[in-house]
């Protein structure tokens, strides 16, 4: 979950310093705008894992849940 965050608020820095330096009118470096662009879509990939591994967790909860329960 921290390096899902951490890509995020990289990107969203990248991002955000890639519009100072476009809207200053100067060279973009092309570092800050692969952070930019690529950090965003592995963010998204590191969510959707997340809630992938969370749906999973959860129904093993609830199979031992049932088995305990005896129902």
């Amino acid at each position: 979950m921290a390096l899902t965050l951490l890509a995020t608020v990289v990107s969203f820095i990248g991002v955000v310093g890639m519009l100072a330096q476009y809207f200053a009118h100067t060279a973009v470096w092309p570092s800050l705008m692969a952070v930019g662009l690529w950090g965003f879509p592995v963010a998204f990939v590191g969510l959707a894992w997340l809630i992938c591994i969370a749906i999973r967790d959860r129904r093993i909860a609830e199979r031992e849940a049932v088995k305990v329960l005896g129902a």
